[in-house]
Formats: C-alpha cells, sequence, structure tokens
C-alpha cells in the first residue's frame, strides 16, 4: 500500500494493534472505565451529601436533606443548603437583633 505518491509503503501494522484487536484486552480497559465512573459517582454523592451531614449534627436534617435531593436537579438549592450549614446562625441573630454579647 503506498502512502501518497511517494515511496514509501507500508508493510507492517504497529508492534501495538495484536494487543488492541485482543477481547482481554478490550474487557480490560470496561472494567477500568467501569470502576472509574462508579469511584467518581461515590466521590461526587460524598461531595452532594457533606451539607445533609453536617445538618444532621444541627438537627436541620430533614430541610438540608431535601435541598441536597432537589440540587441534584437545580444547583442553586444545593449551594443554599451548603450556604445554610456554614452560617452560624447564634451569631446572625445576636447581629440581627442587635445584642452586644
Amino acid at each position: 500500500m503506498k502512502i501518497h505518491t511517494t515511496e514509501m509503503e507500508w508493510n507492517q501494522v504497529p508492534a501495538i494493534m495484536p494487543l488492541l484487536d485482543s477481547p482481554w484486552f478490550m474487557w480490560v480497559l470496561l472494567l477500568v472505565t467501569l470502576a472509574l465512573l462508579v469511584f467518581l459517582a461515590a466521590q461526587f454523592w460524598k461531595l452532594h451529601s457533606l451539607p445533609k451531614k453536617l445538618a444532621k449534627e444541627r438537627s436541620q436534617g430533614r430541610f438540608v436533606f431535601w435541598l441536597c435531593i432537589f440540587g441534584l436537579w437545580f444547583k442553586p438549592l444545593w449551594v443554599l443548603a451548603a450556604l445554610l450549614m456554614v452560617v452560624d446562625w447564634e451569631a446572625l441573630r445576636t447581629w440581627f437583633v442587635g445584642e452586644k454579647a
């Protein structure tokens, strides 16, 4: 087979081709890809449920849980849930009412 109009000829396939054509290599590639996808999904879920975990410690669990769940489809709700967890409610109340500590 000639490449363009030159005298260069292609006589053999690269040494990696038998590996790429083997079925067991494709199965290994599939398993590694699936494992990576499962790992990434688990890490995403761990990050996504972080506000819910913190809310349980502060007894605001149900509200933040539902914000996290609905945040899967509408991201600002997840951001709101995360913000609710980092607010110091006692300091906010003190600031809002205007009491001195």
